[in-house]
């Protein structure tokens, strides 16, 4: 049996939590060396609660040990592009947190990056698309079960409080974060839309900052259009009274609706078709191509939660889901030389349309996506269209 790969993770700051965690529920794949962070005391912290080997206040101490086979860049998303680059380059495997980056410029730059090294995995965490429930999503609307889908709904309504943003420098800024709710949020809710439909060619978006002390948009709203002829509604904010993550795909025949707690990765689908015999059908025939997973019993999990409360340490990431997934299957990847679960070129395909939903809220225009293909640019029609407001507050 080949030995657990080293990882080596970048950045203390709140996600760091899933990924020490997922990584420690994965003995047999991954073991945690060394933690690095400008702020040596939260390194410290980091070590004494996850058990790392090293803590560090330089990346490139890091990324110079020879027991760290894996980098995990969990930093703000202002400067994923730096250390990845330095990480890639360094020979390692990395994970990068979203977003990839905050520029296409340096989303391209990862890639060829990535390409000079192509004995190394190299990935984006977009957890969903892992998800049992968003894979059987995906499955239904492939496989036609639907019929031909006409229209897509994405809304990611979030409650967040203005100590939310206070309490992190620069949260919520273009610099440190790269913009708002869009960027930090609901991209993982658009990337889920993109992993279901594929290619958006066309956007609109309005987008302010109406309620949060930030500089970044706290509500964007839009429309988009996809290669294949649908059309989809975005909905984005963080001053909702109500909190809502849902993804809806209605097609000719029936609609699927996926909607759950991202935090607490819990998602649960719904079908709508007419009569009871259509709708069983379709939830039968995706549960046989996608299996529910086998979750521990409650008592299990409130066990969990209690040890973990009397021994002071994190419990471990729950089996079923979440980053615990996704750093399976990338750390699988990586010992096999194989591609990670969702490339750095996925990556940047939501990356581009999270960018220009920005950009049409700024110029007030109907844009293209950029690098779209010339068989998807040519369903493009802007006559008559108008996008109809700025990023300005």
């Amino acid at each position: 049996m080949e030995p657990a790969l080293g990882v080596g993770i970048i950045g203390a700051g709140h996600i760091l939590k899933r990924h020490a965690d997922a990584c420690r529920a994965l003995p047999g794949l991954g073991r945690l060396v060394a933690i690095a962070d400008l702020d040596r005391d939260r390194a410290l912290a980091a070590q004494r609660t996850f058990g790392f080997a090293a803590a560090l206040t330089d990346h490139r101490e890091l990324l110079d040990r020879k027991d760290v086979d894996v980098v995990c860049v969990c930093t703000p998303a202002g400067t994923h592009a730096a250390l990845a680059l330095d990480a890639i380059e360094a020979g390692k495997h990395v994970l990068i947190e979203k977003p990839l980056a905050t520029t296409l410029e340096d989303a391209d730059r990862l890639i060829r990056a990535a390409s000079r090294h192509s004995g190394r995995t190299h990935g984006c965490v977009f957890q969903l698309r892992l998800d049992p429930v968003y894979r059987r999503l995906r499955w239904i609307v492939e496989q036609g079960e639907i019929g031909r889908v006409l229209s897509v709904t994405a809304r990611v309504r979030l409650r967040k409080s203005p100590t939310y943003f206070t309490s992190a420098p620069g949260r919520g800024s273009f610099r440190t974060d790269g913009g708002g709710v869009v960027i930090n949020q609901a991209i993982h809710q658009l990337d889920a839309m993109l992993f279901t439909l594929g290619d958006v060619v066309e956007v609109s978006a309005v987008a302010k900052t109406l309620v949060h002390p930030i500089e970044g948009e706290d509500v964007l709203l839009g429309w988009v259009r996809f290669a294949g002829g649908a059309v989809g509604n975005v909905d984005c904010s963080t001053f909702a009274k109500r909190r809502e993550f849902i993804l809806e795909v209605i097609g000719e025949n029936a609609a699927v609706r996926v909607y759950g707690d991202p935090d607490a990765q819990a998602f649960e689908w719904v079908i709508d078709a007419p009569g009871s015999a259509a709708r069983d059908a379709i939830r039968s025939r995706a549960v046989a191509a996608v299996p529910e997973v086998k979750k521990a019993p409650k008592w299990a999990r409130s066990l969990k939660k209690l040890a973990a409360k009397v021994t002071r340490k994190p419990a471990l990431a729950p089996p079923e889901g979440g980053h615990r997934a996704l750093l399976r299957a990338f750390l699988e990847a990586a010992a096999t030389g194989s591609p990670a679960p969702v490339t750095l070129e996925e990556g940047r395909r939501s990356l581009a349309l999270v960018l220009t939903l920005y950009e049409s809220a700024r110029t007030q225009r109907v844009l293209p996506l950029p690098d779209v293909s010339e068989s998807a640019a040519r369903q493009i029609t802007t006559t008559g269209s108008v996008a109809s407001a700025t990023m300005a507050r």
